[in-house]
């Protein structure tokens, strides 16, 4: 049982530290590529008319 915990604990420990890490990695990059993403974005709206 205590393996088992302890695993969960992992699991979760390691989910939070990649969602966490994946917001502030795109909060960076739309900062950095905002006229990029967004040229991209409108690109791609057209594309898919």
């Amino acid at each position: 049982m205590r393996v088992i915990a302890l695993i969960l604990v992992l699991i979760t420990s390691v989910i939070g530290f990649v969602m966490s890490y994946g917001f502030a990695y795109r909060k960076v990059t739309g900062v950095l590529y905002s006229s990029s993403a967004t040229m991209q974005s409108s690109a791609s709206v057209t594309t898919e008319r």
